[in-house]
This record gives C-alpha cells, sequence and structure tokens, in this order.
C-alpha cells in the first residue's frame, strides 16, 4: 500500500483505557483494537472512527512532560473533514468523553452540519465534506491543524521567508491566517481569535 503525503492520525491522552475501550466495542463490536509501541509517535492502542481514520490513544501523555503542553507555538485546533459530521461527534464525545461546545449548537439552530466539540485543552472540527461556506477547502480526513502563538508578528516574519502565508476569511470564527507545509498541508495560526477548546472555555494567546 502506497502512503500519500499528508497528515495521517491524531493522538487524544485519556485517564481509562480499559472504559474507552468497553465504549468503543458497545458501538462497534467488531472493532479492531491495535496495540502501538507507546512512543512519542504512538499511544498504547490505535481505534478508528465511524470514518475510518486513525486514533491513537494514551494515558502516558506521549511523552510530553507535564507543564509542556503550555509551551508556545502549541496545538489548539484539529478540523476533520467528514461525510457524516453528527455520527463522527458521536464517537469523539460519547467514546473518548470530548464535550460538544456552544458554537457546535449555534450551527445546528443555523441549519449547519458543523460540529464542534472539545477536551479542555484542544478544539476538534468536524465540517462537512460537501460544504460551500467560504474558506471551506474539499480535503477529506484530517483538513489541517492550529496552532497558538503568542507573537504573531515574529512567526509571521520567520514563515513568510521560505512559505505563503494568506488570512483566513474574516467571516471565519477561528484563526487569522493559514499556510501549507512542504506537503501541502494546512496549517492555521492564532493569536487572538483562539478556539473554544471547552464548555466555557475559549483559548487564545492574548
Amino acid at each position: 500500500m502506497r502512503m500519500e503525503p499528508g497528515l495521517h492520525h491524531i493522538g487524544l491522552e485519556v485517564d481509562n483505557l480499559e472504559e474507552v475501550k468497553g465504549r468503543y466495542l458497545a458501538i462497534n463490536p467488531r472493532g479492531m483494537i491495535l496495540q502501538e509501541p507507546e512512543d512519542i509517535h504512538h499511544g498504547e492502542i490505535r481505534i478508528h472512527d465511524p470514518e475510518c481514520h486513525p486514533v491513537s490513544l494514551s494515558t502516558q501523555r506521549f511523552g510530553v512532560p507535564e507543564g509542556k503542553e503550555k509551551s508556545f507555538p502549541r496545538i489548539r485546533h484539529i478540523a476533520y473533514n467528514a461525510l457524516d459530521p453528527e455520527t463522527m461527534l458521536r464517537f469523539y464525545t460519547q467514546v473518548l468523553g470530548l464535550r460538544e461546545v456552544p458554537s457546535s449548537y449555534e450551527r445546528r439552530k443555523q441549519g449547519r452540519d458543523n460540529r464542534f466539540c472539545g477536551d479542555g485543552k484542544t478544539n476538534l472540527a468536524i465540517h462537512p465534506f460537501y460544504n460551500r461556506i467560504e474558506g471551506h477547502e474539499a480535503r477529506f480526513g484530517i483538513n489541517h491543524v492550529g496552532f497558538l502563538v503568542n507573537d504573531m508578528q515574529a512567526v509571521m516574519a520567520e514563515l513568510s521567508s521560505v512559505l505563503k502565508i494568506a488570512p483566513r476569511p474574516s467571516t471565519r470564527p477561528y484563526a487569522e491566517f493559514r499556510f501549507r507545509d512542504l506537503e501541502g498541508n494546512a496549517l492555521d495560526l492564532s493569536q487572538t481569535k483562539g478556539w473554544e477548546v471547552d464548555i466555557g472555555k475559549w483559548e487564545t494567546a492574548t
């Protein structure tokens, strides 16, 4: 099987693997649970969400020391494009314990299919793949990730010498800028807008 360039999987820290396994098998009795080597690139086990995206799970923080998650830049946003955002949301909330955040309920009221949830540290966005909203890019699976930075001017100065950086549409609630790495992966930057990472918690760098 030939691997395509791009973002492949996400990793989540969980409190209790056995409880997660139980919830996973309750909704997917034939679901595969794969052992992983438990290093900085892997968790302890790997499962798959309803649209077959790999999710690595660890109770050991993937080797990140306590307190280091507060350093800059830090990932605070992961966005999927999904064929069925509602089913994806149920998986991440019911199996993995993320919480649907207020901006997701706002989209429901508007009749839109975008869904958002968070774990207190990171915002997970699940956008409909077929979507005509300004700024949407139709890339299935992991569409982009977002980095919170504490000095946008310095980051822009460093990156703009080697990469093209574009402002996000003013209508978008998250992130101020987007650029692409050398393999074409979309990466967002935010300092003041930030992301809604939990119920009642919107994290910015200001």
